[in-house]
């Protein structure tokens, strides 16, 4: 089993963004996708976007059903 997952606001989002503090967001939910699949646990300062990419990316894939349906997508 993965250990924790460590990504969020890391200094290498920093780096490979060339951004600051304040807008590495983006690139913690991008490494969010990369890590899921072997991470037990993901470290998040910005939980509610980084869980819904989760969720999002979990339902894309087939591996979680919508929380709730239209009739235009049921």
């Amino acid at each position: 089993m993965a250990g924790p997952d460590g990504t969020s606001n890391k200094t290498f989002v920093g780096e490979m963004l060339d951004v600051e503090l304040e807008d590495r967001l983006a690139g913690t939910l991008a490494a969010t996708i990369a890590a899921r699949d072997g991470a037990a646990v993901l470290r998040a300062h910005q939980v509610r976007p980084t869980w819904h990419v989760v969720e999002m990316a979990a339902g894309i894939n087939g591996s979680r059903p919508p929380a709730g349906t239209s009739i235009w997508i049921a």
